[in-house]
């Protein structure tokens, strides 16, 4: 899977995604752009999980990413 930067907006922005709990977004060679845009999606907030393993994302995605979860969510890095 290689979801890039376009993809990530367009699953960022979905209204489709609304009650969507769980995510699993590992090994889609996903950058610090594509996290960067998945932080300011409204879905982020209201994910119970979000798997991100096994990309090669770095510290600036990472961390706008987790500024933007919930605290009860258990991401995977």
């Amino acid at each position: 899977n290689d979801l890039r930067q376009a993809a990530m907006q367009a699953l960022a922005s979905s209204p489709h995604l609304a009650s969507l709990r769980n995510l699993d977004l590992s090994d889609n060679a996903l950058d610090d752009e594509a996290l960067i845009v998945l932080a300011r999606s409204p879905l982020v907030p209201r994910l119970g999980r979000l798997d991100i393993s096994d990309n090669p994302a770095g510290e600036k995605g990472y961390h706008a990413l987790v500024e933007a979860l919930s605290p009860a969510c258990r991401a995977a890095s």
